[in-house]
């Protein structure tokens, strides 16, 4: 008797370790086995850009913590009550859906949030019975191997919200234009209810009814409504917003500003990651792109059709805004190539950082020149008059001169003995002195 007592104690012991030791061996993050979206965001905080993942879904993943709790709260209510409780299964839940399926011939769902996540994860076929106990067996090992936190921030994550939208923080960019954390009591009980039915509540209008909600997403909210009472009855001053008519986006109305900047800052980044942030102004942004407008609708008789243009603020080096081109979907431009980043002769940008240099090193230019004008002797100088007195080599030794003092620049006070030379020849004229080089123009010699 005492040894049947003791196997029946050793059987819970070895499963408690077992699942201890399970725990506590390091497990890949549930982020990483899916692709996510990238979205941009500018100074101050509007978004700009938001990327599709790899393969073609709208899923931005963010922590839980960047998710409004009233969100988190209600679909907790909505679609499991008892996460927190269970182990990753349901035995009530699976014996009513079981008996309403198949007995009262009428669907219902009995999977916990996670099941539903190990649906997503593992890509589980659970309209068969091969397929829901697969996807029983799944939803234990991700509660052996993950905290209810980590399972309820990826389920989050990855919730379907109709098309090709899926996740609370991608849904919450698209349909309200808002960060999951800022989403109102209405908004956030609206997204809770989306996943259980996707196709019928997806949060777009109804194409009978365009100014309103599909009438089972709107029924789904009530019901929902009346259960976030039940626990907090101090939220009945939202009754009014809740009966307010709310006005979903569609993914075609996400923003797309600054494509040039934000092409760029995606190719610097082999993974980017799910939020970045920028310096760009937005108003300045778009008065930039207002005067590119301007200025090539000004110019269109000339032929001027491009035009591309950037705003440093120098004091933090950081790119206010930035327009690379006239349009960017405009291919008979190349509207997608950034003008800003091309390369080109700097002509006269150079000038002022040339003069600078100068003036701060013109002693030791001075220094180091003069020295170099002794090397050419006085009879060098007399070798080069001579030769420059002949009609046929004038052209020849003036262009001498010019190459000469491009190496060895003088000023109106240096009397080295080429110097002098050169002040005397035909058609030899002496820069002033603010200039950097001297410089002896070929057309000198048609004067």
């Amino acid at each position: 008797m005492k040894l049947l007592r003791r196997r029946w104690l050793f059987v819970p012991v070895m499963v408690l370790a077992t699942l201890a030791a399970l725990r506590l061996v390091p497990a890949e993050p549930l982020s990483a086995r899916l692709a996510h979206s990238t979205a941009i965001y500018a100074q101050g905080g509007e978004l700009m850009r938001l990327t599709l993942a790899s393969d073609e879904q709208y899923r931005l993943w963010l922590p839980l913590d960047d998710m409004s709790p009233r969100l988190a709260e209600a679909v907790q209510i909505y679609e499991d009550r008892w996460f927190r409780w269970h182990p990753g299964v349901n035995p009530a839940a699976l014996l009513r859906s079981a008996f309403a399926t198949y007995v009262d011939d009428s669907r219902q769902g009995g999977s916990t949030i996670t099941m539903q996540l190990a649906r997503r994860l593992y890509r589980i076929d659970s309209r068969s019975v091969a397929g829901k106990l697969r996807q029983i067996g799944a939803a234990l090992w991700l509660e052996a191997r993950h905290s209810k936190h980590d399972i309820f921030e990826a389920y989050l994550n990855v919730a379907p919200y109709g098309g090709n939208i899926e996740g609370a923080g991608a849904a919450s960019l698209i349909y309200f234009h808002k960060r999951a954390r800022e989403l109102t009591l209405p908004e956030a009980l609206t997204l809770a209810v989306i996943p259980q039915n996707p196709r019928r509540r997806s949060a777009r209008h109804s194409p009978a009814q365009p100014q309103q909600l599909p009438v089972a997403l709107t029924e789904a909210r009530e019901r929902l409504w009346r259960q976030w009472l039940a626990r907090h009855p101090d939220d009945a001053r939202y009754a009014a917003d809740m009966k307010l008519a709310l006005r979903p986006k569609s993914p075609a109305q996400l923003p797309f500003r600054a494509p040039h900047l934000t092409d760029r800052l995606l190719r610097e980044r082999d993974e980017p990651p799910a939020e970045i942030r920028t310096g760009v102004d937005l108003r300045l942004q778009t008065t930039l792109e207002r005067a590119i407008r301007q200025y090539l609708e000004a110019r269109r008789e000339i032929g001027l059709r491009n035009a591309s243009a950037m705003l440093v603020d120098t004091r933090s080096m950081q790119v206010r805004a930035l327009v690379g081109s006239a349009d960017y979907f405009d291919a008979s431009i190349d509207g997608q190539v950034n003008g800003t980043g091309a390369k080109r002769s700097p002509g006269s940008t150079l000038k002022p950082f040339v003069t600078h240099w100068r003036s701060t090193r013109a002693c030791c230019i001075r220094t180091r020149y003069s020295r170099m004008h002794r090397l050419l002797s006085a009879r060098s100088a007399r070798r080069i008059s001579t030769a420059a007195s002949s009609a046929r080599s004038a052209r020849r030794m003036r262009w001498y001169a010019a190459v000469t003092c491009r190496r060895w620049p003088c000023r109106p006070s240096c009397r080295a003995p080429v110097c002098t030379t050169f002040s005397g020849m035909p058609g030899w004229r002496r820069w002033p002195a603010n200039r950097t080089t001297a410089w002896h123009s070929r057309s000198a010699a048609a004067r």
